[in-house]
């Protein structure tokens, strides 16, 4: 396969790609798309992905065998978002790919909060998504060698409140989604006070009682509680 076919192959299953002035290709986008591993492997083996920085596999019948022919680019963001074929068993190679910075896993069903065990290599990464995974609290113990993350989401997963125990190691934690998750019956308000960079906490489907979100504002009245 040449650089023109590989190109031709992309825009053939309705993917598409972005380069800049000098030719570089620093964005892939193949989500939604009938790409297989095999087919990423001649994507990767043909075109020259040094810039790379952007990729979109969303929704694609890729495995773990596909994200190890990712190794030599300079990954920065990756979607992986609905890719149900992705087991834990094959997903180690993801910790190869240090650049990630935004790394986004919502809905990849075979997955469970046991690959964090891989994502706490990429110590540079700012951004998590785990929406609709099988997480639980124990899954987060360590997360704090995760020191850039800015961002964590893990609504419709199996984690309740006692998850801030682990949380309240990441220093530099902004945003955190907890939508649809477990009630428990912990002093929120004991455990936010570790998380002094927290400016937006999400709870949509928490029915958590008003008189609680109001002592919450009250307590912490520079943090946007969305219910």
């Amino acid at each position: 396969m040449t650089s023109q076919e590989a190109l031709r192959f992309i825009e053939e299953i309705g993917g598409n790609v972005q380069t800049e002035d000098t030719g570089e290709i620093v964005k892939i986008s193949l989500a939604g798309t009938a790409i297989t591993d095999s087919g990423l492997q001649s994507i990767t083996n043909t075109l020259q992905l040094d810039q790379l920085g952007i990729l979109y596999l969303a929704g694609t019948q890729i495995t773990g065998a596909g994200l190890g022919y990712l190794a030599r680019t300079k990954l920065e963001v990756l979607f992986l978002a609905g890719c149900t074929q992705l087991k834990e068993n094959e997903f180690q190679s993801i910790a190869t790919l240090r650049r990630i910075k935004r790394l986004f896993l919502a809905g990849c069903t075979q997955l469970t909060g046991n690959v964090l065990q891989y994502v706490k290599h990429l110590q540079d990464l700012e951004v998590l998504c785990l929406d609709g995974m099988d997480v639980r609290d124990q899954h987060l113990a360590g997360i704090g060698v995760l020191g850039k993350l800015k961002s964590l989401s893990m609504s419709n997963t199996q984690v309740t409140y006692e998850v801030f125990f682990h949380l309240e190691t990441l220093k530099s934690l902004t945003v955190l989604g907890l939508n649809n998750t477990q009630k428990s019956n912990l002093n929120v308000s004991t455990l936010l006070e570790k998380m002094e960079k927290l400016a937006v906490l999400s709870l949509i489907g928490m029915e958590t009682p008003p008189e609680t979100i109001a002592k919450l504002k009250q307590t912490f009245p520079n943090l946007e509680i969305i219910t």
